[in-house]
C-alpha cells in the first residue's frame, strides 16, 4: 500500500488584516502574503535591527500552518513546533520569540516578554488547530483544508542585544535557524 503524506504549507500572513473565515482562499485582500518556501534556501524576513545602542526585536512576523493536501491521512494530531538549528547564532545574547493565538491579534508586535521558542523538540503538543476550544481527545488537529483547518496564528520575532555582532543572521549561505512542525497523521 502506498502512502501518501500530508503537503502541509506555511502562509506568511499581514498582520493587520483579519483572515479568519478566509484563510483557505490566500487571497491578497484576506491578508495572504505568501507562501513561505520551506526548502533549505527559503526564508522568512524578519529585517534589519540596529543593535549599537540597545538590544531590540525585529519585526514580528504573523504565520500559520494548513494542509494543502491530506494525502491519505483522515487527520494529523499532535503538533509540535519548534526551532531546529541556531547555527547562525554563535555569539551574543538573541532570543528566538513567539505568541500563539487562536484568534487574531491585530498588528501584534512581539517584545521581549514574549515567550521563547523551543530550541529541542517539545515533550508535548505545542501548538493546536483552530479547533482547539472544541477539541475532544483523539480528534484532529487538522482535518480538511478549509478555513477551520489550520493551527493557530503564530507570531514570531527575534530579540538581538547589544552583543550581538553586526552581520546577515539566517538566508541562504549566511548561517541558519530554521522552525519545524513535527506531527503524527492516520
Amino acid at each position: 500500500m502506498t502512502v501518501n503524506y500530508p503537503t502541509i504549507e506555511w502562509i506568511l500572513q499581514d498582520s493587520t488584516v483579519d483572515p479568519s473565515g478566509q484563510r483557505h482562499q490566500k487571497n491578497p485582500s484576506f491578508g495572504y502574503i505568501q507562501n513561505l518556501d520551506t526548502t533549505p534556501g527559503g526564508q522568512l524576513d524578519f529585517g534589519a535591527v540596529n543593535t549599537a545602542f540597545s538590544g531590540q526585536v525585529a519585526a514580528t512576523k504573523l504565520v500559520y500552518a494548513r494542509p494543502s493536501s491530506l494525502g491519505s491521512a483522515s487527520g494529523i494530531f499532535n503538533m509540535k513546533f519548534f526551532i531546529v538549528s541556531a547555527s547562525a547564532w554563535t555569539t551574543g545574547s538573541y532570543r528566538f520569540l513567539e505568541r500563539k493565538s487562536i484568534h487574531f491579534v491585530n498588528n501584534l508586535q512581539l517584545t521581549q516578554a514574549d515567550t521563547d521558542s523551543p530550541t529541542i523538540v517539545p515533550g508535548t503538543p505545542n501548538i493546536l488547530g483552530t479547533l482547539a476550544p472544541f477539541f475532544v481527545d483523539g480528534q484532529p488537529y487538522l482535518s480538511g483544508v478549509l478555513d477551520q483547518d489550520v493551527t493557530q496564528y503564530v507570531y514570531l520575532s527575534v530579540f538581538a542585544d547589544t552583543d550581538v555582532p553586526a552581520k546577515q543572521y539566517g538566508g541562504p549561505g549566511a548561517g541558519s535557524f530554521r522552525y519545524r512542525l513535527l506531527y503524527d497523521f492516520n
